[in-house]
């Protein structure tokens, strides 16, 4: 799952590098020196990954990569690098972006001294509780897993006499989520391990063995259930703060994004207690086992979808987001449109399409890519930032009862989860 997440990084960072040296006598005008520096620092850790991703392309097995770029000792070298940097210049603008940066490098290294670095970054960070730029290193944090220092830190910054209230609300809710999610990461370890051990093709050299590493990594059942609950429990007090706090907006500097300065409050956005609410909402109601939200929307051809009524009806369901001129997700629509076919009215589907002008939803309906129910949701979508989908394709299987059974499964096991739930619906009913 995070081999694509690196890949994508370096990827990213090899693209913003060259458009840096296009654009980057702008902002060198008036840079100080400090920043410069900064920036060169990072420019130089990209210039070593560059190199890397060229020898990572010489290795075939995604497993033999990502322990390649875990055990990468040039990001523990420039995090030790950028610490020594922040040391010098303690409480500053700079010194603040330096963190950022070690936290953000040093997520997925096996190194010893990144994670040295990482630690110290963490316990630095807390002597920015009153700094404008801090929730932009914090909102650096990689959900997933537990991150002991991360943890620590954010409890640091929730307690600090001198943070403001928007750090105060804003670590909370970021622990949060660090606390919920690895319950959920488990799950899908665990989902996947399950479907290769029935046979499933492995998506590369290795995979069960990454998956099981994973799993491993991750505390026991029961502290799970406990982080969990801290999560939820932390979620409801912001929620019911009623706080209406909004985070500020960052604007780049440099196009590397190395440097940051405050541009305004992003006011469009929801509250940090509105976003506490969703994610209340979405560990109650979409998680497998959990019984699935009401769900009442109108279709572009002006008649009505109720989840309530599919259920009512006896079906199964499938809802998933998606948007035009996304190949992963039209990738998928031929196996919907096998599976419409199949099972006719013993399964209902929906397709909430979150394209930015509805006349784009309209033509992939008209094209004949999609043959099921649709709805035009938008972007941002109220139906995609309720149900927290952040990319495409998105989706929920949800059986006859009314209860989420599974969540973004590949094209086959889809195939096989609705043919299990209908076959057993089917049996009931006889």
């Amino acid at each position: 799952m995070r081999i694509a997440t690196i890949a994508l990084q370096i990827l990213l960072a090899l693209f913003v590098s060259s458009a840096s040296a296009q654009n980057e006598e702008a902002w060198q005008k008036s840079a100080t020196a400090d920043q410069l520096e900064l920036v060169s620092i990072v420019q130089a850790y990209q210039r070593q990954q560059s190199e890397l991703l060229q020898r990572l392309r010489e290795i075939k097995e995604p497993l033999e990569q990502l322990k390649a770029m875990r055990s990468d000792v040039t990001t523990a070298e420039t995090a030790s690098v950028l610490i020594a940097f922040e040391a010098k210049r303690p409480g500053t603008d700079c010194g603040l972006l330096a963190l950022r940066q070690v936290v953000m490098l040093t997520t997925q290294s096996n190194v010893e001294e990144a994670k040295s670095a990482r630690k110290e970054a963490f316990r630095r960070l807390i002597d920015y509780a009153n700094h404008p730029l801090v929730t932009s290193a914090i909102s650096s944090i990689e959900a997933g897993g537990i991150d002991p220092e991360a943890i620590a830190c954010l409890r640091g910054l929730m307690i600090q006499p001198q943070a403001t209230p928007e750090l105060k609300d804003f670590s909370q809710l970021q622990l949060s989520i660090r606390l919920t999610e690895p319950k959920f990461e488990a799950y899908f370890h665990r989902r996947r391990i399950a479907e290769l051990d029935s046979g499933a093709q492995p998506k590369f050299v290795g995979e069960k063995q990454l998956h099981t590493e994973r799993l491993a990594e991750l505390p026991a059942d029961e502290l799970l259930q406990q982080y969990e609950a801290q999560g939820i429990e932390l979620l409801k007090r912001l929620a019911q703060s009623e706080s209406n706090v909004y985070l500020p907006r960052f604007r780049r500097i440099d196009d590397m994004g190395t440097l940051l300065e405050v541009e305004a409050r992003e006011t469009a956005s929801d509250s940090l207690a509105e976003q506490a609410k969703r994610q209340l909402f979405q560990l109650a109601h979409l998680r497998p086992t959990k019984s699935a939200p009401e769900l009442e929307v109108e279709l572009i051809d002006g008649k009505s979808w109720s989840l309530a009524e599919q259920i009512e009806a006896g079906r199964v369901v499938i809802v998933h987001f998606s948007l035009k001129g996304c190949r992963p997700c039209e990738a998928m629509y031929p196996t919907f449109r096998k599976l419409h076919t199949q099972y006719g009215d013993r399964l209902a589907i929906l397709a909430v399409m979150n394209d930015s002008d509805r006349n784009k939803t309209v033509d992939a309906v008209e094209s004949g890519k999609i043959t099921w129910s649709v709805m035009w949701d938008g972007r941002p979508g109220k139906v995609a930032r309720q149900w927290g989908v952040t990319h495409f394709p998105t989706a929920w299987v949800i059986d006859r009862n009314g209860t989420i059974v599974d969540y973004n499964i590949g094209t086959v096991p889809l195939e096989e989860k609705i043919a299990t739930l209908i076959d057993a619906s089917t049996e009931r009913s006889r």
